[in-house]
């Protein structure tokens, strides 16, 4: 599944014409806290970002974000996949710097070295700051914190340090 969700990501941003894109796809290391064990996982995130509001000082786009996370300790190991998607205004969309708020929901595959495995559901948020280097390159530190209701609610707490490759017009 996860794998799909990808592929019609990477094909909507192909299928429409190059002049109309002004999507932002973003790449980096990916770090996660979890509320049950306050450990951390390590690995790599993606998102796309298809901007659909184009105002003076702000933009809306919709947002597809994907993580690949592995916690590793003494005697127990963890794989994490996050797949959400939702919706990010981002301010001051002109400036070197800007910044960005965004509500997010999906799921989170999971996988364990005691055999034990899940599919949680993930809804909540984030921000963050996105840095200008070239016209077509940012650099983007972003902070997501999703809540998942299982026995308890457990809390997610990811940190996403990227590049930012823009395509389209501005």
């Amino acid at each position: 599944m996860k794998h799909s969700l990808l592929i019609l990501a990477v094909l909507a941003v192909i299928a429409s014409p190059a002049a109309a894109q002004n999507t932002e796809i973003g790449a980096g290391f990916a770090l996660q806290y979890s509320s049950w064990n306050g450990c951390c996982g390590k690995g790599l995130g993606i998102d796309f970002a298809q901007t659909v509001i184009k105002k003076d000082t702000w933009s809306g786009a919709v947002v597809a974000d994907f993580s690949w996370l592995k916690f590793t300790e003494a005697d127990y190991n963890e794989k994490d996949t996050t797949i959400v998607g939702g919706f990010r205004v981002k301010f001051l969309r002109h400036k070197r710097v800007s910044f960005f708020a965004q509500g997010t929901a999906g799921v989170m595959p999971w996988t364990d070295s005691e055999g034990d495995s899940a599919a949680d559901l993930l809804i909540g948020g984030g921000g963050g700051l996105q840095v200008r280097l070239t016209d077509l390159i940012d650099a983007r530190a972003q902070f997501d914190i999703w809540a998942n209701k299982d026995l308890d609610w457990y809390w997610f707490d990811r940190f996403l340090f990227a590049i930012v490759f823009k395509l389209g017009k501005k």
